[in-house]
């Protein structure tokens, strides 16, 4: 078995496949941030598409081994959030003004696109069922309820309608069930991870999954996508907020990233010591305008939130880390169509003839940064 390096000493520039190699290179990216409020994480919670840029060669042999360190940061990553708003008594306090309006944007038109789907799925029906797929504070579920109650029609659906919303936080989840409470909507709340949940979840078991800023989070979401198929019913749909960039595809634009964080010259040779071979500028080609505004978008929203830390003590700041599973809007819709799902927008509307809305949606102009999607199983 190899030895771990030593701090500050990078692995070789060859392209890594075994545990060993990918444990070494985790280490020693661990070294470019160690004592920085904001930290690089694991390469293992990049989106598995990403993983060749960064130097890791995923094969048969090891993709067992990324996938469940991929679960182990993310689980540990958001573990240290749940303990942290617990011991804070608020949410943490870094993600920009301007990203906090986005999110609640894209909750409004999801709201908006599960109803109009709803009003179709109702038909024939005693009762829907709805997955709120880590709801957090639940969020999306409430901007839903709230947008029936401008309509009659949609008023009554409600009526017939289970909302379920899962999250591993029983205390976020007491969030959401305060303002549930005094709606006139039928709810349950479960607390359990979502992949247990799913995989213990029947076929078919709900109409509808909305999920609102988390497909980021899955490194190989292809997987995560078929088990989600597989748990909605036939002719059922999946709604999907999210946010999209190609900020993580290169090491260069994540060096970019860290000399915009402030990172001292010392730790980003390091980085680049370690990147070397793959530290190379990105060919644009290919890319479109709007993606390349997401990245840029990305890059000054950590740079903002880095400010935003700056506010508070060293003591009472959260752990926050880069590296996640980010893909383009363009990968996340060939991700749905490997997966089965349907997407086009012809097809949708002639499924889902009550939705009025845009099955995708921008929700700023000429950017990819956050985008609003309906598929149907």
């Amino acid at each position: 078995m190899k030895s771990t390096p030593p701090p500050g000493k990078a692995p070789t520039i060859d392209s890594r496949r075994t545990e060993d190699e990918i444990v070494e290179l985790d280490t020693a990216l661990c070294d470019v941030t160690r004592g920085r409020g904001i930290k690089l994480g694991s390469v293992a919670k990049l989106a598995s598409g990403n993983l060749g840029r960064w130097g890791i060669d995923l094969t048969d042999e090891n993709r067992r081994f990324v996938y469940g360190r991929s679960q182990q940061f993310y689980d540990r990553d958001t573990q240290e959030r749940i303990d942290y708003e617990f011991s804070a008594g608020t949410d943490i306090p870094s993600h920009t003004i301007d990203r906090i309006e986005l999110e609640t944007s894209m909750a409004r038109t999801m709201g908006q696109l599960v109803n109009e789907i709803l009003l179709t799925l109702v038909e024939g029906k005693e009762t829907l069922k709805v997955l709120d797929l880590v709801a957090r504070h639940g969020h999306l579920t409430v901007q839903t309820t709230i947008h029936a109650q401008m309509d009659d029609r949609m008023t009554e659906l409600h009526r017939n309608v289970e909302f379920l919303l899962l999250d591993t936080s029983a205390k976020r989840l007491r969030d959401a069930e305060r303002i549930l409470n005094s709606t006139q909507n039928r709810y349950e709340t479960t607390t359990e991870k979502d992949e247990v949940f799913l995989k213990n979840s029947a076929d078919g078991s709900f109409d509808v999954v909305m999920s609102l800023g988390h497909f980021h989070n899955k490194a190989f979401l292809g997987d995560y996508l078929r088990e989600l198929k597989r748990v909605i019913v036939p002719g059922g749909a999946l709604v999907v907020g999210d946010f999209y960039s190609n900020l993580w595809r290169s090491p260069y634009l994540v060096r970019n990233l860290l000399r915009g964080l402030a990172l001292e010259d010392k730790r980003l040779g390091l980085f680049e010591e370690i990147m070397k071979g793959y530290c190379k500028q990105p060919s644009n080609s290919g890319i479109t305008n709007s993606e390349l505004v997401a990245g840029d978008t990305h890059l000054q929203d950590w740079i903002e939130t880095a400010k935003n830390l700056g506010t508070i003590s060293r003591t009472a700041r959260p752990p926050l880390y880069l590296l996640k599973g980010h893909r383009t809007s363009r990968e996340m819709v060939d991700e749905l169509t490997h997966a089965g799902f349907e997407i086009d927008k012809g097809k949708l509307s002639s499924a889902f003839p009550k939705m009025r809305s845009e099955p995708l949606r921008r929700i700023t102009s000429g950017s990819d940064f956050a985008v609003v999607m309906v598929a149907k199983r």
